[in-house]
C-alpha cells in the first residue's frame, strides 16, 4: 500500500516536475483521489460489510455513504437464525407490498435499493416485527486521502492504474 507523498512523488516523477510548479500539491491530491475512486467503481475490489440496527415497524434505512453497490443483505434477530434477505427491484417491489408496504411486519425476506449513494437507502419487506439487525454486504469507495502520510486504499498492481489516470488529465 502506498502513502498519499509516494503516490505524488510518483506522478511528479511521471510529469518530470521534481518540485511544484505547473501542478501543485493540492491539484495532484485531487486527481489522486478521483483516479482512487475511478478504480474502486470500475473493479469493485474494495469489499466491506455494515451493521445497521433495524428497528421494529422501520421499513428504511439510510446507508453510508461511501457505498458503491450492495450485493448481500442478511437479516440478524436478536434471538434466531440468520437468514439471507432477497434482492427485488423497487417495481417489482411495488407489486409485492401493494397497499402493504409500510404496515405490514414480520420477519424480513425482501429488499430494495431507493436513491443513489452517497444517498442511498434500503428498503425491506416486510419491516422487522422484532429486534435485530441488518448486515449489509457492499462495494465501497476508499477513504479520501488528505494528509502525506495516509495510505491509499487500493489492492497492490493497481497504483499505476491510479497514475496513469492522472497522467491522461494533464495532457
Amino acid at each position: 500500500m502506498e502513502t498519499l507523498l509516494e503516490l505524488r512523488t510518483s506522478a511528479r516523477d511521471r510529469l518530470d516536475e521534481a518540485t511544484a510548479s505547473q501542478w501543485s500539491n493540492d491539484m495532484l491530491r485531487r486527481w489522486i483521489n478521483e483516479g482512487l475512486q475511478d478504480v474502486a467503481r470500475r473493479t469493485e475490489t474494495l469489499q466491506d460489510t455494515t451493521d445497521v440496527t433495524a428497528t421494529i415497524g422501520l421499513q428504511q434505512y439510510n446507508l453510508p455513504s461511501d457505498i458503491l453497490r450492495v450485493y448481500r443483505v442478511e437479516w440478524r434477530p436478536t434471538s434466531g437464525e440468520v437468514s439471507p434477505l432477497e434482492y427485488r427491484d423497487f417495481n417489482t417491489m411495488d407489486s409485492v407490498w401493494w397497499g402493504s408496504q409500510t404496515t405490514a411486519q414480520s420477519t424480513p425476506q425482501l429488499f430494495t435499493m431507493w436513491g443513489y449513494p452517497p444517498l442511498l437507502k434500503m428498503v425491506v419487506y416486510p419491516s422487522p416485527s422484532d429486534a435485530g439487525s441488518f448486515r449489509v454486504y457492499h462495494y465501497r469507495l476508499p477513504a479520501v486521502l488528505i494528509n502525506d502520510a495516509d495510505i491509499a486504499e487500493i489492492p497492490e498492481g493497481w497504483t499505476d492504474l491510479n497514475t496513469l489516470k492522472e497522467m491522461d488529465r494533464s495532457t
